[in-house]
């Protein structure tokens, strides 16, 4: 005998291939494996666009269907008003719906009706968005710094050879899906892109999102360097930087960026701090040596006056960082 397909059938007579189903109605739950026949339930959810329905039974488990089948689902309570409704972490929010994190206020999420949705939404009565369980994010730390453990890049922000800068609305919708995701995260450099093109396009969308500043942690880095051997850039820029342009570098990226602050600031190679060799060739150049501890003096200045919070370094090898450890580097308070 073949089994049963799963099945919802409304005491109207309707059954879910009718499509006719809407939030509020009595069902019973047919051919469901491991469930009760004849289970009632009552639809708290659709979503047409994907054929699904989400019903919660009289036991109080829920369960979506989805064409034929029918799974346990998480769901979320949102309020036609628009208020803001706590989100548990994993869960994530579905079309219909707009999420926000502050993870400066614990890690704590929320989400609300679009303005759209909750006006089409009967007076008084609530709504529900079906919602698939997520993995939760993990988070690591960084020095002091907690961090997600998965980090997004922004040097697709910019434009390169090959490679023509997203529209500003594809750059907001990439970080609004990061932080509803769970990530706080953000990598950037002064070198993605003309004149810090992806500094701006970044944080024109931390902006445009309404981000918390405390809630994400942002590490960028100054630089430039290509080709990585050479002391001149294409542009006839200089790569070995000094305390003053090191300086300048924290400025122009901080104003780009639309911030008081780095959570992150790095030296992106050695070369950009003048560490252009092992030791014997470093021993041998005492100018380089003393270029690093201006180096290093202008990012603590940076720390002291609350412009960098912590400072890295990025791409060093043994030898880079014994280099600048003597020149005196730290990772900022």
């Amino acid at each position: 005998m073949s089994a049963a397909v799963p099945e919802l059938i409304t005491d109207a007579g309707a059954s879910f291939g009718d499509g006719a189903f809407q939030p509020g109605e009595h069902v019973t739950i047919h051919g469901v494996n491991n469930l009760e026949e004849g289970l009632r339930g009552k639809i708290i959810a659709w979503a047409p666009a994907d054929a699904l329905y989400v019903v919660k039974d009289a036991n109080a488990g829920t369960w979506g269907l989805r064409g034929e089948k029918l799974r346990p689902m998480a769901t979320l309570e949102l309020d036609p008003g628009g208020a803001w409704t706590e989100v548990p972490l994993g869960v994530a929010v579905p079309g219909g719906a707009e999420l926000r994190m502050d993870l400066g206020a614990g890690g704590k999420r929320y989400a609300r009706l679009l303005p759209a949705v909750a006006a089409a939404t009967a007076p008084g009565a609530k709504s529900c968005a079906a919602a698939a369980v997520l993995p939760r994010m993990e988070f690591r730390s960084v020095g002091p710094l907690a961090v997600s453990r998965v980090c997004l890049g922004t040097m697709q922000f910019a434009a390169f050879p090959g490679h023509p800068a997203p529209a500003q609305s594809v750059v907001t919708a990439t970080v609004r899906a990061a932080l509803d995701s769970g990530i706080n995260f953000f990598d950037c450099a002064e070198c993605y892109g003309a004149d810090h093109a992806a500094h701006k396009s970044f944080g024109a969308a931390l902006r445009e999102i309404g981000v918390d500043r405390a809630s994400v942690v942002i590490a960028s880095k100054f630089g430039r360097h290509v080709p990585l051997w050479a002391t001149q850039s294409p542009t006839g820029d200089p790569t070995v930087y000094d305390g003053a342009m090191v300086t300048a570098a924290i400025e122009a990226t901080l104003a780009a960026l639309g911030t008081e602050y780095i959570d992150l600031m790095q030296v992106h190679w050695p070369g950009n701090a003048g560490i252009l060799g092992g030791t014997k060739y470093m021993e041998a150049h005492p100018e380089l040596r003393e270029n690093v501890r201006s180096v290093v003096a202008a990012l603590a200045a940076a720390v002291e006056k609350g412009r960098v919070r912590h400072v890295g370094v990025c791409n060093f090898g043994c030898d880079d960082l014994d280099e600048w450890a003597r020149a005196g580097g730290g990772g900022g308070e």
